[in-house]
């Protein structure tokens, strides 16, 4: 049975907001009471694979939590503004007579609007009858500051947070790479593989594609990300009196992630990737870690055989990892 069907078949009930932003939700399976605490699974997109992305996920998380006779929360699948089956942001339909194409709404925005969606949501029906949900949000990419900037704001009706490679928020995705042309540059230090050619040129590469200052479809501005979140562990999610949401976070496979780099449009050489990028984002997901409490925290453990979007090269493994931090937040009421 396809991904689609098993969610129609659990009630999907698609919706717009403000007839802009385009999104779907599933009702939990669990009779809800007014004393009830209803969870909200959240997913947030990336900037390129929008929020079907994320339905075989959901469907394979309903059909493990029905073998297992077990109940499945309620979720909430969206595609931000400018992004998918969703209409312009308000800052793109409406501009400011000096702001500039493509840079009018950033990630702060984003979070803004997650808070109004959710809002939105929490008032459909079959919400009515929980008064306190909680949500968990699932994060891709882009989406893993956005919903860090969503949870910073509202920390008191999050549970959880799901990482899935997030963006790395601290870098422009070009310094990265030793820079050859530097006074301090030194060849002969360079590992086996790498040349400054081969540096001169990644470098160029990643600047044109994935610098903050390059503009997307989404008309997301970047610019000023490591501005909103200048450390993977800061700011924390959690205070002396409240230990706060749990936190899982998941790297991609460094092989996984080096072979499509290198097969990608690209073709970052599998060294390149292997020597520089993959130990750089570990250690912003090593970072990422430390928003949580201690005993709040998992990770970063990886997606075997997964690249960047882990969702999509593994599904039953995000439905899996949903799984368990949802019993670890059981766990803990």
């Amino acid at each position: 049975m396809e991904p689609a069907e098993i969610l129609l078949q659990a009630g999907l009930q698609h919706g717009r907001l403000h007839g802009r932003i385009d999104y779907n939700v599933v009702p939990s399976s669990i009779k809800q009471s007014s004393h009830s605490l209803q969870q909200v699974l959240v997913f947030v997109n990336g900037l390129m694979l929008p929020q079907e992305g994320w339905f075989p996920v959901m469907a394979d998380l309903i059909r493990k939590c029905q073998t297992a006779n077990s109940p499945f929360p309620a979720m909430l699948s969206y595609d931000r503004a400018g992004q998918g089956r969703s209409g312009p942001h308000p800052k793109d339909e409406n501009p400011e007579p000096d702001s500039e194409p493509g840079y009018r709404h950033d990630c702060q925005d984003s979070a803004a609007e997650l808070e109004d969606l959710i809002c939105h949501i929490l008032q459909h029906p079959i919400f009515t009858a929980s008064k306190n949900a909680k949500m968990i949000l699932v994060c891709n990419s882009i989406g893993c500051p956005i919903g860090r900037l969503y949870a910073q704001q509202h920390r008191e009706s999050i549970a959880g947070l799901i990482f899935l490679d997030s963006n790395i928020t601290n870098t422009d995705f070009v310094s990265i790479w030793p820079d050859p042309d530097s006074p301090s540059f030194d060849a002969s230090s360079l590992p086996q593989g790498i040349d400054p050619d081969g540096l001169r040129l990644t470098r160029m590469k990643f600047s044109k594609a994935f610098h903050p200052s390059v503009s997307n479809p989404e008309g997301l501005n970047r610019r000023n990300l490591s501005e909103l979140l200048p450390q993977g562990d800061e700011p924390s999610l959690y205070e002396s009196r409240s230990k706060g949401p749990f936190v899982t976070v998941v790297g991609h496979d460094p092989r996984a992630f080096a072979e499509q780099s290198q097969a990608g449009s690209l073709e970052i050489p599998f060294a390149y990737t292997a020597l520089y990028l993959n130990p750089f984002w570990h250690e912003y997901n090593v970072a990422l870690t430390r928003i949580a409490h201690p005993s709040r925290r998992k990770g970063p453990i990886i997606g075997s055989g997964c690249g960047h979007f882990i969702q999509k090269d593994d599904p039953q493994f995000v439905a899996s990892t949903i799984l368990d931090l949802l019993q670890r937040v059981n766990d803990s009421d």
